[in-house]
């Protein structure tokens, strides 16, 4: 049984599985397809001349008030765009909070800005989730219309529109399998504070990939007292109380491909003050 078009989708529980997507591997929908891309209108003028956000936020006001829900599906290039349209429906307050819902890449938490970005726009009211999966960026406004954004191979942006029931139809049961799949961020926030500690980045990639505390603490430059300490700190930030549970925890959450994007971006996590001691 599909999920409806209209209304505002379950909050499952915590989890990267897919175990609640309500579509089947032969109901999925690939909105990436060429049937799809064969819009009733490509890059329109009116995109154009007025920037995304802002066309989504006039085709949202055209249906009337309340607007009707506004779905986003974001990728990394697109997640500011998207913070945008929600930031200014919710000044206009032209849609209730509750209608308003955006499905992020979880790789976007790996960068602070987007962290805060988000954070904010749950504490609005607007239900924020994060996809593992890769995700192309697509916008819904209720039933009527659906804004697909594509990059050609040459790495020119293209935006279309649809106001096809049929077709918007098929991007919202698109978009509802992606939330089913995807983790809610008021959920990981604690779980987030890992981040933006450097060294338990570092000792978070120790667990995970189940390091001797001797080797890893040498490694890290500090004594093993410390290093426990910030084991210990790890486990009660995940709710945890045994190291196998955290990594289970790290593995779930998707906190230890986060702590992987974050280590790629800068030097280990060493300071003059944490010398090895006896």
């Amino acid at each position: 049984m599909r999920p409806p078009a209209t209304g505002s989708p379950a909050t499952p529980p915590l989890g990267f599985d897919g175990s609640h997507s309500l579509l089947t591997p032969e109901a999925a929908f690939d909105p990436l397809s060429v049937s799809l891309l064969d819009a009733e209108s490509a890059d329109p003028a009116e995109v154009v001349s007025m920037g995304l956000p802002e066309f989504v936020v006039a085709e949202a006001r055209a249906n009337g008030v309340p607007a009707p829900p506004v779905r986003i599906c974001a990728s990394p290039d697109s997640l500011a765009e998207a913070v945008a349209v929600m930031r200014l429906l919710r000044r206009g307050q032209d849609t209730p909070a509750t209608n308003l819902t955006l499905t992020a890449a979880h790789a976007t938490l790996a960068v602070p800005a987007n962290r805060r970005a988000l954070t904010g726009l749950t504490e609005d009211g607007v239900r924020v989730r994060t996809c593992q999966e890769v995700m192309p960026d697509m916008i819904t406004l209720g039933t009527t219309v659906g804004v697909v954004t594509v990059k050609d191979i040459d790495g020119t942006r293209r935006v279309r529109v649809f106001r096809s029931p049929h077709k918007v139809d098929h991007m919202l049961r698109w978009q509802f399998s992606q939330w089913y799949r995807s983790a809610a961020l008021e959920e990981l926030r604690d779980v987030l504070d890992i981040l933006d500690n450097p060294m338990r980045v570092e000792v978070m990639a120790h667990l995970s990939a189940g390091t001797k505390d001797e080797v890893a603490a040498r490694d890290l430059n500090v004594s093993v007292r410390t290093y426990h300490r910030h084991v210990a700190a790890i486990m009660s930030t995940l709710g945890v109380h045994a190291r196998f549970a955290a990594g289970m925890r790290a593995q779930q959450t998707g906190l230890s491909a986060l702590c992987s994007i974050v280590r790629r971006g800068r030097p280990p996590a060493r300071t003059s003050s944490d010398t090895p001691r006896p």
